[in-house]
C-alpha cells in the first residue's frame, strides 16, 4: 500500500539528488529532481523551497510522487525534452493539433528552446530554387504539385497604394495598377512571356505590371504590400525577376511588418544595379540566336515554346536574390518594397519588380 507521507529516506530534502515521480494522469514518469528543476522554471519553482510539502503520494520503492495534471498526449514528448532538450519533435504536417497543444506546454513547463524550434513549421532556401513560401502556399502549402497564383486563390492579398481610390483615382494608371493581373503579376512564379520592344521601356506583352513605384514619373513612393493571411515568416532572403523600363535599378527597401502599420527595414538597397533594364540590355538579342523571332510566322506549339524559353531566360538572368543581414529574429505576416532614393532621380521612382518570392521559417498556428 502506498502512503500520502514523504519517505525519509529517499525523498527528503536534504537526501541530495532523489529519484522521484510526476504522475500525469495516471501515468507516472521518472527520474531524478536535479533533471527537472535544470531543465523546467516550472519544476524548479515548484520544487524549491520545502520540496516535501509537495508531495501527492509515496510509491511502493518509497520514492514521492508528485501529480501533474496537464495534458497525458503531449506529456511524453514534454518530458523527453526534460532529459534530452535537443530531442525530436513530431510534424506540423503529421499532426498539427500534437504540435498545437505542445507549444502550450512548452511555455506552461519553460521550454524555451522546444518553444522556439516548435514556431518553425517549415523553412524554405533559395538553394533549393526559386520556390519558396509563395510558391508553396500557390500550390496549397504543399496539398498539390499544381502551382496556381496565390493571390487569384486567396492565398496572399496584394494590395498598398493601389487599394487608396481617394487619393490615387485620377491617376492615369491608377486603374491599371489595381488590377487583378496587376497584383498577380508581383507573386507569379511562372508566366508566358514575350518581349514588345527594345530599349529602357522593354516590357512583357502582359498588359499590366506589378508598380512597386509610379511609373509615370510622377515621383511618388508607392509601394505594394503583401499579406501573407495564414503564415508568418521569418526571412533570410527574398528575389525577383524583371518587369519594365529601369527594372530595379534606384534605392529601395524591402520592409516587414506584424501589424501592417509598423514596419521594419530589413533591407536597404542602394545604387543596386543588379536587377535592371537598359538600352544595352541583350536580352532579346539572347532570345533570338536561340529561338526564331514571332515573325517568321511561328505555329502555338512554338510560340508557347519561344514563350518559355523566355522566361527560363529571365529567370537565370534577371532574377537576384537578396540575402538579409543581420539575421531578422522576428516572424512578420506583411511586407513590401518601397523606394528610398532621390526624389529627383528619375530611376529612383520607377522601380518595377515581378514574381517575388520570399525564403526563411514559416509559423502556421
Amino acid at each position: 500500500m502506498t502512503s500520502r507521507r514523504s519517505s525519509n529516506n529517499t525523498s527528503s530534502s536534504n537526501s541530495g539528488d532523489p529519484i522521484l515521480g510526476l504522475d500525469v494522469c495516471g501515468k507516472v514518469y521518472y527520474c531524478h529532481r536535479s533533471t527537472l528543476v535544470q531543465n523546467s522554471p516550472y519544476f524548479a519553482t515548484r520544487f524549491q523551497g520545502n520540496f516535501d510539502s509537495d508531495v501527492s503520494y509515496v510509491d511502493e520503492r518509497g520514492r514521492n510522487v508528485y501529480f501533474v495534471e496537464r495534458c497525458p498526449l503531449s506529456f511524453p514528448h514534454i518530458f523527453r525534452h526534460l532529459l534530452n532538450p535537443s530531442a525530436g519533435y513530431p510534424s506540423f504536417d503529421k499532426d498539427p493539433h500534437l504540435v498545437r497543444q505542445l507549444r502550450e506546454e512548452a511555455d506552461f513547463f519553460g521550454l524555451a528552446h522546444l518553444s522556439q524550434a516548435l514556431m518553425v513549421t517549415r523553412s524554405f532556401s533559395p538553394l533549393d530554387g526559386n520556390r519558396g513560401v509563395l510558391y508553396w502556399l500557390g500550390c496549397q502549402k504543399g496539398i498539390t504539385t499544381q502551382y496556381e497564383n496565390p493571390y487569384l486563390t486567396g492565398a496572399v492579398h496584394v494590395g498598398g497604394w493601389v487599394d487608396d481610390p481617394v487619393k490615387y483615382q485620377q491617376k492615369p494608371m491608377f486603374e491599371m495598377a489595381r488590377s487583378a493581373s496587376c497584383r498577380a503579376n508581383f507573386v507569379q512564379y511562372q508566366q508566358p512571356v514575350t518581349i514588345l520592344n527594345r530599349g529602357v521601356h522593354a516590357r512583357t506583352s502582359i498588359e499590366s505590371y506589378s508598380y512597386l513605384l509610379w511609373c509615370d514619373h510622377g515621383m511618388e513612393r508607392l509601394p505594394v504590400t503583401i499579406d501573407l493571411k495564414s503564415v508568418l515568416l521569418r526571412p533570410t532572403h527574398y528575389s525577383l525577376r524583371v518587369s519594365q523600363c529601369y527594372g530595379m535599378q534606384g534605392d529601395w527597401n524591402f520592409e516587414a511588418s506584424q501589424d501592417g502599420t509598423v514596419w521594419d527595414v530589413l533591407h536597404a538597397a542602394r545604387g543596386d544595379a543588379r536587377l535592371c533594364l537598359s538600352e544595352s540590355s541583350d536580352i532579346i538579342t539572347k532570345l533570338e540566336k536561340s529561338l526564331p523571332s514571332p515573325a517568321a510566322g511561328l505555329s502555338e506549339r512554338e510560340q508557347q515554346q519561344r514563350s518559355e524559353a523566355l522566361l527560363r531566360l529571365i529567370e537565370q538572368d534577371y532574377r537576384h536574390t537578396w540575402e538579409l543581414a543581420p539575421v531578422v529574429t522576428q516572424f512578420y505576416r506583411y511586407f513590401r518594397i518601397i523606394g528610398a532614393g532621390s526624389e529627383n532621380d528619375i530611376r529612383d521612382n520607377c522601380l518595377h519588380g515581378e514574381g517575388l518570392e520570399l525564403f526563411g521559417d514559416v509559423y502556421e498556428d
